[in-house]
């Protein structure tokens, strides 16, 4: 199905019979493209290739946030940065069907560990362009892995390139540790779990 985009802001699908509430200033709607121009969208319509150099960008990662049988966090230690702990996730690839499952390779290529549940989220992160990113954003999501017993942590094998050991930490020693988005970041994963009710943080 074409798409063409109104440079006043108005999205239109061909044939689509469906509209977004009349506040939104973009809003689609459900009468038939004129052909008034060679690619079939109406005149002064932007193609959506170029449309979509008009909205904001943004980069998408996901983790899992684990615990261990006595209820402490399950980190691992960059081999790019000695001093940086993460948690085990990365950023979304092409082919990746969801933030969910892009949790799910990651965690398989840092840890061997697989993972087989369904997704629970317990936070999202947004994160603005910053100096080393300028003009992306980053969106984060944060899953419930729940509970590690003994063996799955015996069975744990990092990937040498990105991380030189695992460790599970008590809140303090958490925090004594990892950097404050990280600590951020456990703080409100273990709230979520508590309460049932997943969490929204900026950076």
């Amino acid at each position: 199905m074409q798409t063409a985009v109104r440079q006043t802001g108005e999205r239109s699908h061909a044939g689509s019979a469906s509209a977004v509430s009349g506040s939104l200033r973009g809003r689609w709607r459900g009468s038939e493209l004129s052909a008034t121009r060679g690619d079939g969208a109406p005149a002064g319509w932007l193609p959506i290739e170029q449309y979509i150099q008009t909205l904001p960008h943004a980069t998408v990662n996901a983790a899992f946030y684990f615990t261990d049988e006595a209820g402490r966090l399950f980190g691992m230690k960059s081999s790019h940065r000695p001093d940086y702990w993460q948690l085990p996730g990365g950023d979304m690839d092409h082919g990746d069907a969801s933030p969910f499952a892009a949790a799910v390779r990651e965690l398989a290529e840092e840890t061997g560990l697989r993972f087989s549940g369904e997704p629970a989220l317990l936070a999202t992160l947004f994160r603005g362009p910053e100096p080393g990113w300028p003009g992306y954003s980053k969106v984060g999501f944060l899953f419930d892995g729940g509970t590690l017993r003994a063996e799955q942590l015996a069975a744990v094998r990092l990937d040498p390139g990105e991380h030189s050991q695992w460790a599970v930490f008590s809140g303090p020693a958490w925090r004594a540790t990892a950097s404050p988005l990280l600590v951020a970041c456990a703080e409100a994963a273990a709230r979520a779990r508590a309460t049932g009710r997943a969490e929204f943080l900026t950076w």
